[in-house]
């Protein structure tokens, strides 16, 4: 599902091209790969082609076969415990845009779907800037903060940076301001900084893209360029997804 006006529709392509991933995400903010039966190693080795893994803040959330690998949805252990996740209910956001450096990509494999539901919705930055900035906001500079209470201790928790960023690989200008994580726009008064932001998480719907998972999909995305989140799905059902993160 595409909104008209954007280009957030994948590029597809087999788990034999995957050599082609990284040229393609320097055009494509999205990368789907059709790979069903992939195991931790085969997904690791091939993240570890691109670039750096960050690692996985949480260790209950880590894979057991590998701790570079993030458990995503409601896996729970024998004993009921959550071990995984789960970002429904999450608002749009860059993944730890909080971070001095956060991670340049994001890959999430699907192993296990719901029925219905369950979908991972995006928007684009770019169009945001497209649509909404002004001259002004070149001069502006906005806080980035984590609510999570598992970063409380981090020094990593929050950072500033540029409203309007020009992206590495192609130079064209994004609104850098992800609605879960952007909380001021700092120097300016706290009511035209709540204004911008509002008018920016307003512009954020409806999704440009929402993917429908099947098992066996990987999808890379340019974390710096796209904000996502998670749709509800029946928490009786199962959705398991493996992520990495990833420095290029």
């Amino acid at each position: 599902m595409q909104r008209g006006g954007t280009d957030l529709e994948p590029a597809r392509i087999a788990w034999e091209e995957r050599a082609r991933a990284r040229a393609l995400l320097r055009e494509h903010p999205l990368v789907l790969v059709r790979a069903p039966g992939l195991a931790p190693r085969d997904l690791v080795s091939f993240a570890c082609t691109l670039g750096d893994i960050e690692p996985v803040h949480r260790p209950l959330f880590r894979h057991e076969d590998d701790p570079r690998i993030m458990r995503r949805g409601n896996p729970r252990a024998a004993d009921g415990t959550t071990i995984g996740a789960n970002a429904v209910g999450h608002g749009f956001h860059s993944d730890m845009s909080f971070r001095p450096r956060p991670p340049r990509l994001t890959m999430l494999y699907a192993v296990e779907t719901p029925r219905a539901g369950g979908a991972t919705e995006f928007g684009s930055l770019e169009r945001l800037h497209g649509l909404l900035a002004e001259a002004s906001w070149s001069d502006h500079a906005v806080r980035h903060e984590t609510p999570s209470t598992a970063f409380r201790d981090d020094p990593d928790r929050a950072s500033v940076k540029p409203l309007v960023a020009h992206h590495p690989d192609h130079g064209r200008p994004f609104v850098y301001a992800s609605p879960c994580y952007a909380k001021e726009i700092v120097g300016i008064p706290a009511d035209v900084s709540a204004d911008i932001l509002a008018r920016i998480a307003e512009a954020c719907e409806p999704p440009d893209y929402a993917h429908a998972w099947q098992n066996g999909d990987l999808l890379l995305w340019d974390n710096l360029g796209v904000v996502h989140r998670a749709t509800p799905f029946d928490p009786n059902d199962h959705r398991l997804l493996w992520r990495m993160s990833v420095h290029l």
